[in-house]
């Protein structure tokens, strides 16, 4: 049978034995739990802080798994999981623990560390690389979590949209323009023509 429901099952089966790992548990609503195509070839998963409403003024948020990466053996889905897991129990407490260009701060690290993920620096995105230590592989491995559910899984990649930026020279210089260029260039006096 083709279709996403059992993985959907099994990640929302996994959420809810997690939020035992958070001390305190994890306030407010639990999250939609989607399947989708990711937004890089590198993305696993991601948050989507108050992306449903539920009949209710406030919004729900959504914990994205990305369909293209689903055939990794399910210890690493369930790390993905956990991790987005950390960033909706810091949104719901209103915490910032990442930036928009994905800079993952100490308050990342640290709640990532509550949870039994080892963290580790990723250059420019902070602290964002993640892995399940003891507390955590525990918790997975009593699971038992269906590998079959994911054996259905993304292929296509999404296909960036050309660009209708073209190249235009003069003598000296060029430029990227998206509609076509009338310019004569100040300092070597030519035209811009397109390259």
């Amino acid at each position: 049978m083709n279709s996403i429901n059992p993985a959907i099952s099994e990640l929302e089966r996994a959420y809810q034995a997690f939020k035992l790992l958070f001390p305190g548990g994890i306030p407010g609503d639990d999250p939609v739990i989607v399947i989708q195509g990711g937004r890089s070839t590198t993305t696993l998963g991601w948050l989507a802080p108050q992306a449903w409403k539920n009949g209710r003024q406030d919004g729900v948020n959504e914990i994205t798994i990305c369909a293209e990466h689903l055939a990794r053996p399910v210890e690493e889905i369930a790390e993905t999981l956990l991790h987005e897991m950390v960033h909706h129990d810091n949104a719901l407490r209103g915490v910032r623990d990442c930036s928009a260009s994905q800079y993952h701060n100490r308050c990342f690290r640290d709640a990532a560390l509550s949870v039994g993920l080892e963290v580790e620096r990723a250059g420019y995105r902070g602290w964002a690389t993640t892995r399940l230590g003891p507390k955590a592989m525990t918790a997975v491995q009593s699971l038992n979590l269906e590998q079959a559910a994911f054996d259905l899984f993304r292929t296509q990649r999404s296909v960036k949209a050309p660009t209708k930026m073209r190249k235009w020279s003069c003598d000296c210089t060029t430029v990227r323009c998206a509609t076509e260029l009338r310019a004569i260039c100040e300092c070597c006096k030519q035209t811009f023509n397109r390259a």
